[in-house]
Order: C-alpha cells, then sequence, then structure tokens
C-alpha cells in the first residue's frame, strides 16, 4: 500500500483475487484503500493515522502500558454512535505487530440493518494502521469470517521506522 501522504509504501497484505478497489464514500487522507465484494457492502477499510509520538508494544512492554492503551481503543469502539454490542475483545500479534481486535455488531448509517465488524488497530510506531472489516447484513459474517482471518494474518507493516525486529517476523 502507498499514497501521497505518505509519500511511500507502508503495509502490505494480500487480497482475494475477486476483491477491488472500491470508492471511498468520503475524502479522508488516512483512509488508504476501500476494498471488497462490488456486489455487497462487504469490505475492508484501512486507514493509517500518524500518532503524536511513537508507540512501540512488544511482549516486554509493562502491564500498565498495554492496559492504558486498551482502554484507550476500548472507549474508541464503545463510544461508537452506531456500536450495538461488542461481542469480543482481544490482544493480537500478527507478523510482530502487536495491537487489538474487536468483533462487534452495528447498525448501518439508515439504522434499518445491523452488520459485522471486525475491527484491529495495529500499532507501528509512529503509526496507527486501523483495518476495519464489514459485512452487512450480519447473517453474511460467517461466510466471510473466514476470508477476513486469511487477509488479516497476511498484513505486514513495511515502512522500516516502524517495523518489528526480524527475529519477530515469520519466515517466508
Amino acid at each position: 500500500l502507498d499514497g501521497p501522504a505518505l509519500g511511500h509504501r507502508v503495509a502490505a497484505i494480500d487480497l482475494p483475487g475477486d476483491w477491488i478497489f472500491l470508492e471511498q464514500e468520503q475524502a479522508d487522507p488516512q483512509i488508504r484503500m476501500v476494498v471488497g465484494d462490488e456486489a455487497t457492502q462487504n469490505n475492508l477499510r484501512l486507514r493509517v493515522s500518524p500518532l503524536p509520538q511513537p508507540v512501540v508494544v512488544n511482549d516486554d512492554t509493562p502491564d500498565n502500558v498495554v492496559a492504558e492503551l486498551q482502554a484507550q481503543f476500548d472507549r474508541y469502539i464503545d463510544s461508537g454512535e452506531n456500536v450495538r454490542d461488542v461481542i469480543q475483545r482481544q490482544r493480537v500479534k500478527i507478523n510482530g505487530v502487536h495491537g487489538w481486535w474487536y468483533l462487534y455488531t452495528f447498525n448501518n448509517a439508515g439504522g434499518e440493518e445491523e452488520g459485522v465488524h471486525s475491527h484491529f488497530f495495529m500499532l507501528g510506531g509512529e503509526k496507527l494502521y486501523t483495518l476495519v472489516f464489514q459485512v452487512l447484513p450480519a447473517t453474511a459474517y460467517e461466510k466471510y469470517a473466514a476470508t477476513f482471518d486469511e487477509i488479516i494474518s497476511t498484513f505486514e507493516i513495511l515502512d522500516p521506522a516502524a517495523s518489528p525486529a526480524p527475529s519477530e517476523s515469520p519466515a517466508r
């Protein structure tokens, strides 16, 4: 993934061959891509946001720091205006990158349909990578869950300033 705001490639992720790049509903320079199934509202939105100061989380990060970060992400999700029910919250580590995962139901903007978000906050030094997988209606989640898991398992940060130590990265 690359973009004019950062001027270089920042992350890599493998996508299903039948997914396409979708038009963004609103211009947001931090949204790096929206991809998905054109015939549905099932997609992935990736946002890359600069952090006011570098945040590095690893296996040695003190528990109080981890707890404060989790509390911030919890507040963000819990205060979402369309969030209905948080099903799961979990700390994750994907290809050496630490973060948090939330699974929750939400109402679409019109309020007439319930969907599911599988929402990842991945910390990469000076940037926060937010990946939100969406399905509408919620009943489609079971069909897409394995695809979402496959996609997120390929997420890597390419920005050298934010990459985990080589010993943390899996062999490919």
